[in-house]
């Protein structure tokens, strides 16, 4: 076995561990343990069972993890990927409530999925009200999404509305529908991360005359006004 796979496997969750990643907030953090059931083989008797119950406390995103006889039973290990930092709060409450019952009941959790698109298209439209397929398509012709993410967009509603409409609960077997946790981190990624990321960039280094220029540049109602081009935008003499 690698060092790097024992490194790996000596940072996962394991009972009693003093560390660990947390499932919670992927930080290698310590753990604090708390025992909250326990009992022992009393005698002789082969029908008294030993159980116990137990919590490992994050030090780090003060989450509780629950262990049962030594094993892991909350958070679930989904397999899925984790919610992207920028998620808003509300899809991401939903996005880990849909993983953690995927292995459980598809359906329950693409339906919780197809919420989750909504309250994003949501958030990025600044509209709560109206049919979900009016406000994809609202998002499409003010070109605040592309072709590709108003694909996506439509592809969760469409497989969303097969679990929670009336005669429409059958899902296709031959999609992996797991992918679909990836795809909604991407679509947070391009829709809010990379905008705050290109907004922070534009502020930290552009300075304020140019950012003026480009101001008045971009001012639809001033095509008469003459617009002196920024300092390194002159030509060289």
């Amino acid at each position: 076995m690698s060092n790097l796979t024992n490194e790996v496997e000596s940072n996962l969750p394991g009972y009693k561990k003093t560390a660990f990643v947390c499932p919670f907030c992927g930080v290698y953090a310590h753990q604090s343990w708390d025992i909250h059931l326990q009992n022992s083989n009393r005698g002789s008797s082969s029908n008294y069972s030993k159980y116990e119950l137990l919590t490992s406390r994050c030090h780090k995103c003060h989450e509780d993890c629950v262990w049962y006889n030594k094993k892991m039973i909350y958070p679930v290990n989904t397999g899925l990927p984790r919610a992207h930092s920028d998620m808003p709060a509300e899809v991401r409450t939903l996005y880990e409530e849909s993983a953690q019952i995927y292995n459980i009941s598809r359906r329950a959790s693409l339906a919780l999925l197809r919420i989750a698109i909504e309250m994003l298209v949501n958030e990025l439209s600044g509209n709560s009200g109206g049919r979900l397929f009016d406000k994809i398509g609202t998002l499409k012709s003010k070109n605040i999404i592309n072709d590709m993410i108003q694909e996506a967009f439509d592809s969760f509603r469409v497989i969303g509305n097969q679990v929670v409409h009336p005669g429409q609960i059958e899902l296709d077997d031959n999609i992996d529908h797991a992918i679909l946790f990836s795809i909604l981190n991407f679509m947070v990624d391009i829709g809010i991360a990379k905008p705050l990321q290109i907004r922070k960039l534009f502020e930290d280094s552009v300075p304020d005359p140019q950012k003026e220029a480009i101001n008045k540049r971009d001012l639809k109602n001033s095509t008469s006004m003459k617009v002196n081009p920024p300092e390194d935008d002159l030509p060289q003499k």
